[in-house]
């Protein structure tokens, strides 16, 4: 499920990009995420400064790896199942989307145990559990944005 959220904050992100004015949108709405996901794991991890030193780039480094999985996963599911073309494509096709998509999420799923063991080295296991907590609160936060946009319109 926080796949799917973290997708669709991407696709939300990437239909805002269609011309100038919403690439100036775009910039700002990424910014914005971002600055609440650093504001939600500094807030909860309370790092040192060497801490801080260490985990930064370890996290950077992983968030690159796990957006462009996203960005793979979001390419190839846009590219091969547009809403209106999904009966037009073979079950062959079908299956060969499918089983790319369960290979991201496999490298997903790899990933993430990588990494959080290199947290835990770092921060020790009850910090590195409250990062992936952080992380969780961070998803949660974008929904209630997203389900709050709507009602933003009507104003």
């Amino acid at each position: 499920m926080a796949t799917r959220i973290i997708s669709l904050t991407l696709l939300v992100i990437s239909a805002l990009s269609l011309s100038a004015q919403h690439d100036k949108i775009h910039h700002k709405a990424r910014t914005r995420i971002e600055n609440m996901r650093i504001a939600i794991i500094t807030s909860r991890l309370d790092l040192t400064p060497e801490e801080s030193e260490k985990f930064w780039p370890l996290y950077n480094e992983y968030r690159k790896k796990i957006d462009k999985l996203h960005q793979d996963r979001i390419e190839l599911i846009d590219g091969k199942i547009q809403s209106d073309s999904i009966n037009a494509i073979s079950d062959n096709e079908a299956e060969r989307v499918l089983n790319s998509i369960f290979k991201i999420n496999d490298e997903y799923a790899r990933l993430q145990n990588e990494y959080y063991k290199r947290f835990q080295k770092l921060l020790g296991s009850r910090r590195a559990l409250e990062l992936y907590r952080s992380e969780v609160q961070f998803r949660r936060a974008i929904v209630k944005e997203l389900r709050e946009m709507p009602e933003r319109k009507a104003d």
